[in-house]
């Protein structure tokens, strides 16, 4: 829900052109799965995740082989220029890290959910707006 307010909090104007890029592949599919399906976000196609898992270099985990936002194909990103909503769900991470951070022209948190049980913190989400998607130079 955090997140699905998040993407639609943005302005209607700009809502297809935000994609979602969550920490790791376990948080990307359990935020693709409950992520309802009237949510607006970028797909050059339906081939493409709604939430993507940060590419980090590594081809070690399962989203690694879908279509990826960090694609290029004959020198053009159908991502170049868009915005994303970066999630983790690390409690340690303050900011970003550099395979997020240095590819977006600007990156800052938006928000923080903490979710608990019986009072006590049990998982929190942080999200980031990152603005202007720069693909990796080939």
């Amino acid at each position: 829900a955090v997140l699905q307010e998040t993407v639609t909090s943005q302005s209607p104007d700009d809502s297809r052109r935000w994609f979602v890029i969550a920490d790791n592949d376990r948080l990307a599919a359990m935020l693709e799965f409950y992520l309802p399906p009237s949510a607006v976000v970028f797909r050059p196609d339906p081939s493409h995740p709604r939430v993507h898992s940060l590419q980090d270099g590594s081809w070690n985990h399962p989203f690694a082989w879908w279509p990826r936002y960090d694609a290029v194909t004959d020198g053009v990103s159908p991502y170049a220029g868009l915005h994303s909503l970066y999630v983790t769900d690390d409690p340690f991470e303050e900011t970003p890290p550099p395979a997020i951070s240095a590819h977006f022209d600007s990156v800052a948190p938006i928000s923080l959910a903490r979710f608990l049980h019986g009072g006590t913190e049990v998982r929190s989400l942080k999200i980031f707006a990152c603005h202007g998607y720069q693909p990796p130079e080939l």
